[in-house]
């Protein structure tokens, strides 16, 4: 039976649901007073993303509705520039540092690619200012920062103000994860997983040092661990990092 329920389970595994956690995205949830209609909710946010999720709830805390949206493409391409423009500023002033403080053409150039990269950027979240071929480059890149954080700022306002025209909002809360971040936890959560099963694999077989025992008690904990991935597979459970612990 438990061989029956792995082999069903390994259909239904891949088909789970990735959370907010580990794939990205903006997570918005809003209290109200009155039901919610799932349908206007979804044709209000429609200019604003195509792809989203949509889940009301009705509690002892009150009512409301969960959206989850996509990483918007523009705040995904913006926070990787962002993560390059750091990298480039980090070796501008370590080219400055060896430079001790003289002209070299190292530092022009890394310069040179600071502001670049800066435009780039501005381009990529449609800011009309530019940065200039000269100046500070601390603060260019600081600049950058303050454009990206409210670049996302609007994007949540944005999702807040379509669901408001269609429901009573009492109070709003939300949680957005970036795409590398995202990739980070996943990448991790997999290794810790593979880590975990050969760690307690080892810890089993020096106890008992036996390999029937040992397979029993490994098999055990691996049957838990993927009946309960394809019960959440079946039912639309989505994975994140709070369920994996």
């Amino acid at each position: 039976l438990p061989i029956f329920l792995i082999l069903v389970s390994a259909f239904f595994i891949p088909q789970i649901p990735r959370g907010i956690d580990l794939k990205g995205g903006l997570l918005v949830t809003v209290h109200s007073d009155e039901a919610v209609d799932v349908n206007a909710v979804k044709a209000a946010l429609a200019g604003v993303s195509p792809e989203l999720q949509v889940r009301t709830f009705d509690n002892a805390l009150g009512k409301g509705v969960e959206i989850e949206l996509p990483t918007d493409e523009a705040l995904a391409n913006g926070e990787t520039q962002v993560a390059e423009l750091h990298d480039l500023y980090d070796d501008l002033v370590q080219a400055q540092v060896s430079a001790g403080g003289n002209e070299s053409q190292a530092v022009n150039d890394l310069q040179a690619k600071v502001f670049g990269k800066a435009n780039e950027i501005f381009t990529t979240l449609g800011v009309s200012v530019q940065a200039a071929a000269t100046g500070d480059a601390g603060e260019v890149v600081k600049r950058v920062d303050d454009e990206f954080l409210k670049a996302r700022s609007a994007y949540r306002d944005k999702v807040v103000t379509a669901v408001s025209s269609v429901v009573s909002i009492k109070s709003s809360t939300s949680k957005e994860v970036g795409s590398s971040l995202s990739k980070f936890f996943f990448s991790k959560t997999q290794e810790i997983l593979a880590l975990a099963f050969l760690l307690t694999a080892a810890i089993i077989f020096i106890r008992f040092r036996s390999v029937v025992s040992s397979f029993a008690v490994v098999f055990g904990a691996f049957a838990d661990v993927a009946i309960t991935a394809g019960v959440m597979g079946i039912l639309g459970i989505p994975l994140s990092l709070a369920s994996l612990m």
